[in-house]
């Protein structure tokens, strides 16, 4: 839809002359006289501007080349009478958009010149405007009609003139979260991807443990050599046995006998020796074998209990 633009058209708008009377149109009939009905420039001024008007208050701008505005608007402004504005988000099982709104599908948006992959049509210019604004260049990244990145100009209206296209923020197979900063939580910006669904566990994350496990048999055969102490060492042992036939006396340290039993003195009480050992056997070591490890190593799923489903985002 565009307004008039040919060379005799006026730049603005003239002021209607006084109302006639309402009727309706008529081819006009010379037989009878009826003369064929007029077209006047107030006439096509209004159906021009009626039409203009729903057009622009949908938030669309005037294409010469698309003849289809005036349906877009009209399904556009239906839709938001639901209470739905541009950049709403809702979840579906639909595989294709609703009129008005384009599937988040990692795709990009802009005119119908930028070459964008979810949708390139002017009606795309809100969503678009939305996003350069309030989303990080990081998250909804601004790329030529050729898809090469490109960093952002003066305005959103500037780059969408300049037939930029930009990416929608990433949602495809990821769990939807809100933008913030909890209590205690890493703060959250508008469009942020985080997590991954598996993850290796690295060692500083494993929880602390010990292992159990035996000695092996390397130098088993050893021994320690030592003297013993000097402990009790005044005593005495009984002797039972007869000497040259008699009896035997021990006199100054020398045992005599005049025949008979003789006895050496009464035994010492129990005793004992400490031993002091000598050197250690020559330096040695043991194995230690642990019990038997389990495990791969590999990565383990992070994903919660999920159901998937499409998501779109009103234009």
């Amino acid at each position: 839809m565009h307004r008039i633009d040919s060379t005799t058209a006026v730049a603005a708008l003239p002021v209607p002359r006084a109302e006639g009377t309402p009727g309706y149109f008529v081819n006009g009939d010379p037989a009878v006289g009826q003369v064929a009905t007029s077209v006047t420039h107030e006439w096509l001024n209004s159906v021009q501007e009626e039409i203009a008007g729903v057009i622009e208050t949908a938030g669309e701008t005037l294409d010469k080349t698309n003849n289809r505005q005036l349906l877009a608007a009209i399904q556009q402004l239906i839709s938001s009478m639901d209470g739905w504005s541009t950049g709403d988000v809702k979840i579906t099982l639909k595989a294709a958009a609703d009129a008005g709104w384009v599937l988040m599908n990692d795709g990009s948006i802009g005119n119908a010149a930028s070459g964008a992959t979810a949708r390139a049509n002017a009606d795309t210019q809100a969503l678009f405007t939305l996003l350069w604004t309030n989303v990080s260049n990081g998250n909804a990244a601004l790329q030529t009609s050729a898809g090469g990145a490109v960093a952002r100009g003066v305005s959103a209206a500037a780059d969408f003139a300049a037939n930029r296209r930009l990416v929608l923020p990433a949602v495809l197979g990821r769990s939807l979260a809100i933008a913030g900063a909890g209590v205690g939580l890493t703060a959250r910006n508008l469009g942020d991807i985080a997590g991954a669904e598996t993850h290796v566990l690295a060692l500083g994350e494993l929880p602390a443990h010990t292992h159990s496990g035996t000695t092996g048999n390397e130098s088993a055969n050893h021994t320690h050599s030592g003297t013993t102490g000097t402990e009790s060492q005044s005593h005495t042992h009984s002797v039972a046995g007869t000497l040259n036939g008699g009896v035997g006396a021990a006199s100054g340290g020398q045992v005599t006998s005049s025949g008979g039993a003789f006895n050496t003195g009464t035994p010492s009480q129990p005793h004992t020796h400490a031993i002091t050992t000598g050197t250690e056997s020559v330096s040695h070591t043991h194995a230690f074998t642990t019990d038997a490890g389990t495990g791969g190593g590999g990565a383990h799923s992070n994903m919660q209990p999920t159901a998937f489903l499409n998501v779109m985002i009103k234009l």
